[in-house]
């Protein structure tokens, strides 16, 4: 094989190597991407479809009350 010949050789395998590189760091921004999203559709959730606190009150006796809002 000629120098040339070794040259565009090396070339071709390096623009193979950037080429999956590019790939594997595309899926994995993707994957992150959705994990990102997952994480702030959780958020969201959490914040506006939290379930109210319950409050008790305790009687002189122990006897525990619910506070219920009227």
């Amino acid at each position: 094989m000629s120098m040339i010949g070794k040259k565009y050789e090396v070339a071709r395998l390096r623009a193979e190597l950037h080429r999956d590189n590019y790939r594997k760091m595309l899926r994995a921004l993707v994957f992150f991407n959705g994990v990102a999203l997952f994480l702030i559709i959780s958020i969201i959730y959490v914040i506006f479809f939290q379930p109210l606190p319950t409050y008790y009150a305790t009687t002189s006796q122990g006897l525990v009350i619910p506070l219920v809002s009227k």
